[in-house]
């Protein structure tokens, strides 16, 4: 993949890796158009920029470069030859190329550049320049390809999409295709050529370009809310594109970015829409569990609407909005796939169950005050749902209305609970909790947390106090049942649940560890935890924390949840569900663990 920058410089990343294979410093800046050209055993780096198309191999060398401006003045100026470019309404300053791809013919590599005016560069890297007059409007995007009958070039501008004869030139525009943004050429069977495009109401649709007028076929459905494609990509029989929903004026985002990517798991036909919010995402939450449908997933933001996913194959299965929305959870009681949410301000806070497929209550409300998480869990054989309260941590089984008391959490003792995690320990379930520790005055934050392991028995024993604590686990390191402890200095200490003694200490992140998850693999113990810096980073607990992988994020990360299949994730206002095979090393199937 190349990058291209306003600086002039390309980076070229190696995506088996995720790292800088290569940076190139051009003279395009900044680099408006960039392509990568495959031929023979080399691979050249387009760059369009400055009034210059040039191309560099990847140890930054220039290879050919073509003066597009000097080109076009003395094309303009040209008695005969090609044909004379129409007179462009604009500044000799304004004029570059927008679009480059490459494409062979008769065994000759040749460049195709779409420039600012209409026009269509077509260059040898090693010979002369031919200039196609096309329309008047800026070409945005060029496509090759290699059919039965020879090579194909697609270029579209908001006039029109054409498709060019390479030898002589001469183009005609495609009926019904209109300016057609994102677009790209598809082979089909017997290398059939035709070219997608987004039809809004429709979807993505085909139109033959081999001369042929038919009506064009669906080649996929979209979501109906898909307004228009800004790019659209093709490899085989799978698509991608990014779309975008038009929410209207009343919304907070006027255009909502949308990836739709074609899904193993989906129809052939169909381009599903992936978890994507208007506002910033603050809580996740992942099903332990395949139901046998789907792995339900559910996302909120911080303007409160939440959305239900199949976590799969990014399908959204419903949608809603509650008023201050604290935690939530989802899972499967009594054959029924629900998602646990606690919602509301002061007297009106309280914990819902709604159904995940229908988005309807299930149950009364129960009224509760200061829920800081909601767990569904597998105790002595049921799905129980964990409600980690202010005031201690109880449990509402299937077929209860009524929550029973569970795990008293002593705060007039110890002080008050901020986060909480359980673990069976000794044939014993423990909850270990994080107290705010102030005697003084317990209703102000202290900053001295105690951590605190509590019984079903109401015995408690303090485990360790000192500074803040930001985020708490319980699990396994090597054979020893711990609590892991992230800190806002980014380290994460890991102590022994019987006796508080400190086991390891290791710095996970650059600024605060957010959230620290514990959960086994293939019988593999993982710890998962995220911080301050928007990575998310997997240790294995059965080698003294070994960091199996890192994971950096474009934007911060609100919330992460894990299951034995993968990792949610919510960053910015996107969420993304990654597989343990797809985080490098995790499961030893992969090479050498490295930022991804």
């Amino acid at each position: 993949m190349a990058v291209g920058r306003s600086d002039g410089y390309v980076e070229v990343w190696d995506l088996e890796r995720g790292s800088i294979k290569a940076k190139i410093r051009t003279d395009a800046v900044p680099v408006v158009a960039l392509g990568i050209v495959e031929g023979g055993n080399s691979v050249r780096v387009v760059a369009c920029g400055s009034g210059e198309v040039t191309s560099y191999d990847l140890e930054g060398n220039r290879v050919a470069s073509l003066d597009v401006i000097g080109d076009w003045l003395l094309d303009l100026e040209a008695d005969g030859g090609v044909e004379d470019l129409q007179e462009p309404d604009i500044d000799i300053e304004g004029y570059d190329c927008t679009a480059v791809a490459a494409v062979a013919v008769d065994g000759t590599q040749l460049y195709v550049s779409g420039a600012s005016n209409g026009s269509v560069h077509v260059w040898e890297p090693a010979g002369r320049n031919l200039i196609w007059a096309g329309g008047r409007m800026p070409v945005f995007c060029v496509q090759t390809a290699h059919g039965p009958d020879g090579p194909i070039v697609v270029t579209s501008a908001d006039d029109g999409t054409r498709i060019w004869d390479v030898r002589t030139g001469t183009h005609r525009l495609l009926d019904g295709v209109d300016e057609a943004g994102a677009g790209a050429i598809v082979l089909g069977e017997g290398r059939k050529p035709s070219f997608a495009y987004f039809k809004p109401g429709r979807g993505i649709l085909g139109r033959s370009l081999d001369g042929e007028e038919d009506e064009p076929a669906l080649l996929r459905t979209v979501p109906e809310d898909i307004s228009g494609l800004d790019v659209l990509a093709v490899e085989g029989s799978s698509m991608a594109a990014v779309a975008w929903v038009h929410r209207g004026a009343g919304s907070s985002s006027w255009h909502e970015g949308v990836l739709l990517s074609q899904s193993p798991h989906a129809r052939p036909d169909s381009l599903m829409g992936s978890a994507s919010h208007t506002d910033a995402v603050d809580h996740v939450a992942v099903a332990k569990e395949f139901d046998g449908h789907a792995f339900l997933a559910v996302s909120v933001e911080t303007s409160n609407e939440f959305k239900v996913w199949d976590s799969a194959v990014g399908t959204l299965l419903t949608t809603g909005s509650r008023r201050g929305i604290t935690a939530t959870a989802v899972g499967r009681m009594a054959d029924t796939r629900i998602v646990a949410m606690a919602h509301g301000f002061g007297r009106d806070h309280c914990v819902e169950l709604i159904d995940a497929d229908t988005g309807k209550p299930v149950g009364p409300l129960l009224p509760w005050e200061t829920v800081l998480s909601l767990s569904f869990e597998e105790i002595d054989g049921q799905t129980t749902l964990l409600i980690n309260a202010a005031d201690g941590v109880c449990f509402l089984s299937p077929g209860q209305e009524e929550p029973r008391g569970w795990f008293p959490t002593h705060e007039d003792e110890h002080g008050r609970v901020r986060l909480f995690a359980l673990w069976r320990h000794a044939e014993e379930l423990l909850a270990v909790a994080s107290h705010d520790w102030n005697p003084d005055n317990p209703d102000e934050f202290s900053g001295i947390n105690r951590l605190v392991a509590h019984t079903a028995t109401g015995d408690s024993r303090l485990l360790a106090q000192g500074g803040e604590i930001t985020c708490l686990a319980a699990g396994q390191w090597e054979r020893a049942d711990v609590a892991f402890a992230g800190g806002v200095e980014g380290t994460i200490v890991v102590r022994c649940l019987e006796t508080g003694q400190e086991l390891a200490r290791f710095h996970g992140h650059d600024g605060e560890v957010t959230s620290a998850l514990f959960v086994k693999v293939e019988q593999t113990a993982l710890l998962v935890t995220s911080g301050a810096d928007s990575y998310v980073r997997v240790w294995d607990c059965s080698r003294r924390g070994v960091l199996l992988n890192a994971t950096g994020f474009p934007d911060l990360i609100g919330a992460l949840d894990v299951n034995d299949i993968g990792v949610f994730v919510g960053f910015g206002a996107r969420v993304a569900f990654f597989a343990w095979t797809d985080l490098c090393s995790v499961t030893g199937l992969n090479g050498e663990a490295g930022d991804r």
